[in-house]
């Protein structure tokens, strides 16, 4: 997101990077590198419906698009799903948040790989149309998942996750988690 006050976003949402840099800093640098990728394919989708033909163009693009998420992508869910909402999980018990904004994220998760699926699907059989209606829809809905993480999950860490020891452990584990698969993590290069 572009940074428009030291504290906001263009959407106004709070900008969380100044008040846990660490973890939660790397994971909106890693939405900002999906949001990038989301704005090709929904660029390439909305052109597929429009001329109804694959270019050669189009097809670089999404590949482009579809080799940096299936690698990202599945490295920044393990971020959260291994180690950002394990720690919220366990401070859910001590404060009033609900479960629901966690159980809604995990449920994006697994929803995401089918639309993602069905995309790659048409690309493969050239179904020029279907590929732009899946595309537009992969990339509103992943974005919509992005802005529910950062207005939802991401403050009530910001707010429960404080702790400089804990975060310095979580932030080695999705270090050491993306050096493993021999990728820098945004935000930590």
């Amino acid at each position: 997101m572009l940074t428009t006050t030291q504290n906001e976003t263009v959407s106004g949402v709070k900008d969380h990077r100044l008040h846990c840099p660490g973890v939660l800093a790397r994971l909106q640098a890693c939405h900002d590198d999906i949001r990038k990728r989301l704005d090709v394919l929904e660029a390439v989708g909305h052109d597929l419906l429009a001329s109804g033909r694959f270019t050669r163009r189009h097809l670089a693009s999404m590949c482009d698009a579809f080799a940096f998420l299936d690698v990202v992508v599945p490295l920044h869910t393990a971020d959260e799903e291994e180690t950002l909402f394990p720690e919220l999980c366990l401070r859910e018990r001590r404060t009033s948040r609900p479960s629901r904004a966690l159980a809604i994220a995990r449920s994006e998760h697994a929803g995401h790989g089918v639309l993602d699926l069905r995309l790659k699907i048409a690309v493969l059989r050239r179904e020029a149309k279907a590929a732009g209606r899946l595309a537009v829809d992969l990339a509103r809905e992943y974005r919509d998942h992005l802005c529910h993480e950062e207005q939802s999950l991401f403050p009530w860490a910001a707010e429960v996750l404080t702790d400089p020891e804990l975060l310095a452990e979580m932030e080695k584990e999705m270090r050491e988690r993306w050096r493993d698969c021999g990728m820098d993590v945004p935000g930590m290069r």
